[in-house]
Formats: C-alpha cells, structure tokens, sequence
C-alpha cells in the first residue's frame, strides 16, 4: 500500500485503519516512466503529485554554462520533488526525470481534496512529511558544507543501498558537486 511505504520512508507513525490505507491507494493512478524520459521539464507546471513506488528520480536544473547539475534524488517511498510545482501552481524551475524505470502513482488536485475530505487526519501527515523533506533537504545543504566529497560519497552509498549502483557517475558527481575526475579518484582511494 502506497501510505505504508510512505510512513515507512519517513519513519512515522500509523494512524490509519486498513480500511483508510485502501481508500487512499484508490485515489492514484498507476504510470510507469521509463529510463531518461522525464516526469517535467523546467518551466511546464505539474498538474498531478507523484508517488514513487519503485524506481529512482533524479532532479537536475542546467547552469549558465549549459551544464547540468543534479541537487535532489526521489527514491522509492517517497513523493517526486515536482509536488513543489504542482503546490504551488508555478512553473517548475528544474527537471525531473527518471534514472531508470520507474513506477509511479499520480493524483491531481481535485482527487487530492476529496481524499482529504474522505481521511481529514491526513493533511496533518502530510503537512508534517513537508516540514521532514523540508529537514532532508536542508541536512544535504549543511552536509555538503561541513563534510568531504569522500566522506558525502559514502554517506550516498549508504543512503541509496542497492539503487546507487544504478546511478550514472555523472549524476553522482554533479550531486556531490565534484567532477567525475575528482570521483574517479575518491572511488580509488575507497575501493
């Protein structure tokens, strides 16, 4: 059930009754996303919310230069980092896009507000999943200052498990906000 794998991601209580995981999962509709294609591009406006049920997203945005830089991944129990879009009704300023096949379950705003009305205690949750992504986002930027290309790229290793293999090294590199030179060298020193 899909709020399973969410509370499980964010480590949160269960509230709900097996009655109210089943309804929720009946809101979503399944899409699969394959490798490289992309959930949305900077400068579209999402119109639905994502949840990632397996597979890995990355999210990228194109420097002055041309060059892509990847800031966020979107794992599996988690929702696509292009909520923010379709929450805010704004143009997103970065791109989505699927590291490999993915299977993803999406909602638009009017099916979100009858499952709000249908569950009320999960806008509360939910309110609380964007304070703890909110945290997630702002350990990466306080980890990325205070810790070493080599001691981030372990952490990563840890954090993605068996999906990290599945990561091109460039997205890897852009992430740790290194060059896939100074990688090379890190993976040597390590392995």
């Amino acid at each position: 059930m899909l709020l399973e794998k969410l509370i499980h991601e964010f480590s949160i209580p269960n509230s709900f009754t097996q009655q109210e995981l089943a309804l929720f999962d009946t809101f979503f509709e399944k899409i699969d996303l394959k490798k490289n294609e992309f959930l949305i591009r900077e400068g579209e406006i999402e119109r639905y919310s994502y949840f990632i049920s397996e597979g890995l997203l990355r999210c990228w945005v194109l420097d002055q230069k041309g060059r892509a830089h990847t800031f966020w991944f979107c794992k599996k129990g988690t929702f696509s980092m292009s909520n923010i879009s379709f929450t805010l009704v704004q143009k997103a300023n970065f791109n989505v896009q699927a590291v490999m096949n993915s299977e993803l379950y999406r909602i638009d705003k009017e099916k979100t507000t009858v499952l709000y009305q249908r569950i009320p205690s999960l806008k509360p949750v939910f309110e609380d999943l964007t304070a703890l992504l909110l945290n997630r986002l702002l350990d990466r930027q306080v980890h990325m200052i205070k810790y070493s290309p080599e001691e981030s790229y372990i952490q990563m290793e840890k954090e993605f498990g068996s999906l990290f293999n599945q990561i091109p090294l460039k997205d890897v590199a852009s992430y740790l906000g290194i060059t896939p030179q100074a990688l090379s060298r890190i993976r040597k020193r390590i392995f």
